[in-house]
């Protein structure tokens, strides 16, 4: 889904946050080798949608580089949006299959 970069989508309710994983061409085909989904597209489609630093532009839009550790990332979007980071079970989005 592609958004406009002056206003936030129209059909969300609260806060909204952007955040953007910049991360290079090579590095997000090497990533995209570990996908189980891997097999869906190839480098070459994904070479075609590829545009390098592509950010929304909000103001308050969190860009993290591609040396953000996992860990790094979920720190800074649940600081950024105000979320606990208490470790309970209960904190953790129900499993989807």
């Amino acid at each position: 889904m592609t958004l406009p970069a002056t206003k936030p989508p129209t059909n969300a309710t609260g806060r909204t946050l952007f955040v953007y994983l910049d991360v290079s061409l090579p590095e997000t085909l090497r990533r995209h080798e570990m996908r189980p989904q891997a097999t869906e597209f190839t480098a070459d489609n994904m070479r075609d949608w590829y545009a390098p630093h592509d950010i929304l532009g909000h103001d308050d839009e969190v860009v993290l580089p591609e040396t953000t550790s996992m860990e790094e990332a979920i720190l800074r979007i649940a600081t950024t949006a105000a979320l606990p980071l208490t470790g309970r079970d209960d904190d953790l989005l129900p499993a989807t299959p």
